[in-house]
């Protein structure tokens, strides 16, 4: 059963999921990083490290999916040709020891940070903090031959991500506009954050490559002493964390899983909620994070990768059709739906196992505030899944979809909550002419099947 935690307040929530696990000193951890002597000794940055992870062990999803990413990324790179990447060896035991060097770290972070600069309209000049006016580019003024009237944009120079490994991946440009979107507005949506972005744009190495194996060495001679360390997680790695609580507990984590946390938006579904007013006209209500809970990342690329390649680039206004959704759990299981095709095309029978669920965010940016609006957790259950796909599709009205989903969700009677839907809406949307889309899908459900003439 899926139930969304609401939570309005700060930059990522004031409730974030539950911050990763603590451990006491000299305790054995879910990863271990390793230096093997070479040209450079193990405590020095340089040479290579062995880091070991048992995904079980890990703290959280966001951690399992970084880890699954870190993989997608290492693929990626491998199919194009490139020497010195990550290796990968998994043992019966359930552990995944993966072997990178300070090149093949650069590589990951250089192909994950791609960017360059573009030129974007705006429709009003944009102002600093103290409200004075940034000299855009230049002005374009054109005129509307309907109306007559005029228009001004203003033309500035913006960032925008390159996501080059999901072009590799076989994503239509739409999906790729989504998730450049979902990056500048949430995973970095401080300037501040686009840094690494900023560096790649201008041809430089990306310095959180180097600022993380640096600090997966200090852990490393650290461990050799016998102490463990930690560091502080920031909300651009972990979504809900804070440098510190309220009560000023730091959010900490070890070197070796928060180096996973750079990687788990290379395996994040992102989706768009939709909403209707009470007038019956609709709007995008933010960005929906899906997080898979990845349990076995080796049986994961293969279908993950089929997803990708497979996803329709059809728009719903100017959003993929498919990343359309009517409540925040339909993402979560509108990615198991897409990784169960891909699975059953390519003959494979291990993701299943590869999944123990989905957790997802509903988030967007208030001002300079990024907000988790909701979250949840959807289980990997095939009898669940059934359902969702007996409804995918066949509903076109978004009023009628989104309470038949909500009721999936919470395992309640179709029906339930109609009576709400009716009590707070114009009745017009309901009954009458301008009912066509609801009439037509309660027609639909009430008749267990389409009517004739009708489409989905």
């Amino acid at each position: 059963m899926a139930r969304a935690k609401k939570d309005d307040d700060g930059i990522g929530g004031s409730k974030p999921p539950p911050e990763p696990r603590k451990r006491a000193k000299g305790a054995k951890g879910a990863a271990r990083a390793e230096g093997r002597r070479g040209a450079k000794g193990p405590g020095e940055p340089g040479g290579t490290l062995t880091l070991r992870y048992r995904p079980a062990d890990l703290p959280s999803a966001q951690h399992r999916a970084g880890l699954a990413g870190l993989m997608v990324l290492a693929d990626v790179l491998k199919r194009r040709g490139e020497r010195d990447i990550p290796t990968f060896d998994a043992s019966q035991e359930g552990t995944l020891t993966v072997t990178l060097s300070k090149a093949a770290n650069q590589k990951l972070f250089d192909e994950f940070f791609a960017a360059a600069y573009e030129e974007t309209e705006s429709k009003a000049l944009r102002k600093k903090k103290d409200k004075t006016p940034i000299p855009p580019k230049r002005e374009v003024t054109t005129k509307d031959p309907t109306t007559g009237k005029s228009k001004t944009v203003f033309i500035y120079d913006d960032i925008v991500p390159a996501a080059r490994f999901l072009k590799a991946l076989g994503a239509g440009e739409p999906w790729l506009k989504l998730w450049r979107d979902v990056v500048l507005r949430i995973f970095r949506g401080v300037p501040a954050t686009q840094i690494p972005f900023k560096d790649a744009s201008a041809g430089k190495p990306v310095g959180d490559a180097g600022s993380d194996w640096s600090e997966l060495h200090r852990a490393e001679a650290a461990n050799e002493r016998g102490v463990r360390t930690t560091k502080v997680l920031p909300s651009t790695l972990y979504i809900g964390a804070q440098a510190h609580h309220a009560d000023r507990v730091p959010f900490s984590g070890l070197p070796a899983e928060n180096y996973l946390l750079t990687f788990w938006p290379v395996v994040a579904g992102l989706f768009v909620p939709q909403i209707v007013d009470r007038d019956g006209n609709r709007d995008f209500d933010g960005y929906l994070i899906a997080i898979p809970d990845v349990i076995d990342p080796c049986a994961f690329v293969t279908p993950f990768r089929a997803a990708i390649a497979d996803r329709s680039n059809d728009l719903e206004g100017y959003r993929p059709r498919e990343s359309v959704i009517s409540v925040p759990g339909e993402g979560a299981l509108e990615y198991l739906h897409l990784l169960r095709l891909a699975s059953a095309k390519s003959n494979l029978e291990e993701t299943a196992f590869a999944l123990v669920g989905i957790e997802y965010f509903h988030m967007d940016k208030k001002g300079n505030n990024i907000r988790t609006l909701s979250s949840g957790r959807v289980r990997c259950d095939a009898g669940l899944l059934a359902q969702y796909e007996a409804l995918r599709g066949r509903y076109r009205d978004i009023r009628f979809r989104r309470r038949l989903m909500m009721n999936l969700l919470e395992q309640r009677p179709w029906y339930t909550g109609f009576g709400r839907d009716f009590a707070r809406s114009d009745f017009h949307q309901f009954v009458g002419s301008r009912a066509e889309s609801f009439a037509r899908s309660v027609r639909l459900k009430f008749s267990g099947g389409y009517a004739k003439g009708e489409k989905a």
